[in-house]
């Protein structure tokens, strides 16, 4: 083989080798992670304002950047989008935010959840954080002035049981995986009374 066919053959598999290689990931970085939509709003006037271009940059989303919704689910999303537009003013802000979660949660992606630890600092919580054991939901941390109920079980909050508000909150989480989704739960409850309380 001559010199210049050598080093021809070695072009070409390099070539080669960088499609089979590179392709692929292309292919992968342009379905699943392409650039997120750009947030090119003036300064709102208000909170509804906000809220709008919230719920407008939302929408952008869904429709194009989430793969995760199949065809049923973003459709139902962009019409929940939609009703929360005419709603906007309404909403208390951890309702607002809760009517997000509600959006993200129907692409059933785990990933793709909006996530209940930082919102639940944003908001009047319970002053614990508890954890889903296997025979109940136990307060595993609190606030210095409540640490004699640390080990404690609870098995309501008011009247209601702890099961059925997890049941009640676990729309605002998705994702395949059962124990993810329960223990997400922990963060939730912790606010939940204030949120059934004020949306």
């Amino acid at each position: 083989m001559s010199k210049k066919k050598f080093i021809a053959s070695c072009a070409a598999g390099l070539l080669i080798l960088v499609a089979y290689i590179g392709i692929p990931e292309l292919a992968k970085t342009l379905l699943f992670y392409p650039d997120a939509p750009e947030a090119n709003f003036p300064p709102p006037a208000s909170e509804t304002e906000a809220r709008l271009q919230d719920l407008e940059y939302l929408e952008k989303y869904v429709r194009g950047y989430d793969r995760s919704f199949h065809f049923r689910a973003r459709g139902q999303a962009l019409t929940r989008i939609s009703e929360l537009k005419g709603q906007a003013g309404e909403l208390t802000p951890a309702g607002f935010e809760l009517a997000i979660s509600e959006v993200a949660v129907l692409g059933e992606n785990g990933h793709s959840n909006i996530w209940s630890g930082p919102r639940a600092r944003r908001h009047t919580a319970m002053p614990y954080y508890g954890y889903w054991f296997d025979d109940g939901y136990y307060i595993v941390a609190t606030t210095p002035d409540f640490s004699n109920l640390l080990g404690a079980r609870v098995t309501h909050i008011g009247e209601t049981p702890v099961a059925t508000v997890k049941d009640a909150f676990r729309k605002y989480y998705g994702g395949d995986r059962e124990s993810t989704r329960l223990n997400s739960s922990h963060q939730i409850i912790s606010y939940a009374v204030f949120c059934l309380k004020k949306k």
